[in-house]
């Protein structure tokens, strides 16, 4: 028997010894357990075999084991405990292992948080039944064993930013669970869009007045977010949006490919950057950093023997056919020469030749790569020309910034330099870190492109500064309801921490009452700040530790992410959905509440 204090804090802690695969705790009794921290080293933390008992205001902390209860039998009931840092496959709790039948278990007020695995293992035929719980950061709710025939049922929980498809992972054929009057607020996928669908739609749950929407939680984690619209034809856009983001006070940039701009398009832009919205590079064509194949170059003469081509260090292209030169083009001294020129005049002359990518019609043609004596005769295929990697990433930042910063300087714009690159694609590596430095760009917003998300308490690297595309964010929300998702979204953010980019293009993605709409519930979230990248970087640079090259970590207490994470046993119930209140009448420790307090649930 144990103790907890006011706030609900167990006073007595028991730790497992390490390196020992003996449960923790072996109970066949009716014994109270109140009020005591289980820190498991090893194994499961408790096995309870036909226990009658109850634990009360008690702590499970895994400390990244697998299993916290072992339970067989009896009718054991948990109120107001903690099951907490489960890794690994496994379950936190495993019921019904052997001898279970006519069995059952109950678990109220109860909290699972940070559970990679899943909750509940059922075995057996233990029925189980889970009323008034919260489950946060979790995989999956429940995992039914084969021939598993217990009765499962929930009510009046809440389902927090679950990381699964679906809450319970079974057979087509086991008994469906019944969830009701519950809130489901399902986590992005690990690369931060939804996979998961909505209870509705799951088949293994008798969906019975559940919602989806986020639970409105208190507090949380600091996050920094940069909203933007890429391509300079998207101006209109972001100009469209500008206003409304100005009036609640948050920041959009726009990112500009330099081949689209013109002097219209400046003089309708520099107002909004007085204004204090960002402009940022885009490259100096919408081109991938890290593009290579450029040009599919063919002979054109088919009763000739042979057809080679060499481009020399000095950028002098030549085709030779039968060993006499057919085509010469001194590609160095023609700077202002594109891709697009180049391969039009081949065409003229003969040759088959095509862009690999219409995007490359800019590019200079200068900025192919070297060869010595190319065979290009070839008659199954055509040869495929690419660009000099090293010396394409320096130009296109090179140009971009100095295009950009050109024409801030001539609209007399607020903002003076640039120094954040919008990447076109999911782009990383040393060429393009070495290209930044050696053009002054300190920071790059790529995008997740199936990469998982990391947070910043972890790792975050001002080379590759994930984002998401807004409109990939949208399509794949688990109901039709883009306020409410996106307001799970930030949920996301503010429990883990983020420091990220959200963006789109035009219309056909992403609409301006979209981006109004998601303004109005950014403003509602004083935890999230939206930034310029220019500035995300400046604030990860001298508040966060640096770990290697252009890469940090951000403090879990101070800086730029700072907040603790915790809910509020003492105060709080697991049981309002945007400030409604659905039938608790006490809070976790059992406490009347009163009328003027509905019930909610908080993290801070």
């Amino acid at each position: 028997m144990g103790s907890y204090s006011a706030d609900n804090t167990p006073q007595v802690t028991v730790v497992a010894p390490s390196a020992t695969s003996e449960p923790l705790l072996v109970d066949t009794q009716n014994t109270l357990w109140s009020g005591i921290a289980f820190q498991a080293n090893s194994g499961a933390t408790a096995d309870l075999r036909a226990f009658e008992g109850r634990f009360e205001h008690c702590l499970f902390d895994l400390r990244g084991y697998l299993t916290a209860l072992d339970i067989s039998a009896g009718s054991p009931s948990f109120h107001a405990c903690t099951f907490t840092n489960q890794s690994g496959p496994g379950a936190a709790v495993v019921l019904g292992k052997d001898n279970s039948s006519g069995s059952s278990a109950q678990f109220s007020y109860c909290l699972f948080r940070d559970i990679e695995g899943g909750a509940f293992l059922f075995r057996g035929a233990q029925n189980t039944r889970i009323i008034n719980c919260v489950f946060a950061n979790i995989g999956y709710i429940g995992m039914r064993s084969r021939g598993c025939s217990a009765d499962v049922s929930v009510a009046n929980s809440v389902f927090y930013l679950t990381t699964a498809q679906k809450l319970f992972l079974q057979e087509p054929f086991d008994k469906r669970v019944p969830v009701e009057n519950s809130i489901f607020a399902p986590a992005p996928s690990r690369y931060m869009a939804w996979g998961c669908q909505d209870l509705s739609r799951q088949p293994e749950v008798i969906n019975i007045g559940n919602r989806t929407l986020s639970p409105r939680f208190e507090g949380g984690r600091h996050t920094l977010l940069n909203l933007c619209i890429d391509d300079t034809r998207n101006y209109e856009v972001w100009l469209s949006v500008v206003p409304y983001a100005k009036k609640l006070g948050l920041n959009i940039t726009l990112s500009l490919n330099v081949e689209a701009l013109t002097p219209e398009i400046w003089k309708a832009i520099i107002p909004a950057n007085n204004d204090g919205f960002e402009l940022a590079s885009h490259g100096a064509t919408h081109t991938s950093l890290i593009a290579r194949d450029a040009v599919r170059l063919g002979g054109y003469a088919p009763a000739s023997r042979s057809t080679t081509v060499d481009i020399d260090a000095d950028e002098n292209l030549t085709i030779w056919t039968d060993g006499k030169p057919a085509y010469m083009r001194a590609l160095g001294a023609e700077p202002n020469i594109t891709l697009g020129d180049l391969v039009k005049d081949l065409e003229e002359k003969g040759f088959r030749a095509e862009l690999v990518d219409l995007s490359y019609r800019k590019l200079p043609a200068r900025l192919l790569q070297s060869v010595k004596g190319q065979d290009i005769h070839f008659s199954s295929y055509e040869p495929i020309f690419i660009l000099d990697t090293k010396k394409y990433q320096h130009w296109t930042l090179k140009e971009s910034r100095k295009a950009i910063e050109e024409g801030l300087r001539q609209n007399n714009a607020r903002q003076k330099n640039i120094s954040v690159i919008v990447a076109p694609y999911a782009e990383n590596g040393p060429g393009v870190m070495s290209a930044m430095d050696d053009t002054g760009f300190t920071l790059a917003r790529s995008k997740f492109d199936d990469l998982d998300y990391v947070s910043p308490l972890k790792k975050i690297n001002l080379y590759f500064m994930r984002s998401s595309s807004l409109g990939k964010v949208f399509a794949t929300m688990p109901i039709d309801n883009r306020k409410e998702m996106f307001r799970v979204y930030l949920d996301y953010m503010k429990y883990h921490g983020a420091i990220m980019g959200v963006y789109a293009h035009g219309t056909e993605e992403v609409s301006p009452k979209d981006w109004i709409d998601i303004f109005d519930v950014i403003s509602g979230e004083p935890l999230v700040e939206t930034l310029p990248l220019a500035e995300i970087a400046r604030i990860v640079q001298t508040q966060c530790t640096q770990t290697g090259k252009g890469i940090y970590r951000c403090d879990s207490d101070k800086g730029p992410l700072s907040g603790k994470i915790s809910f509020r046993p003492k105060v709080d119930s697991p049981l309002l959905a945007a400030g409604v209140p659905t039938g608790c009448t006490t809070n976790f420790v059992g406490d009347i509440l009163s009328n003027e307090l509905p019930p909610n649930i908080g993290i801070y």
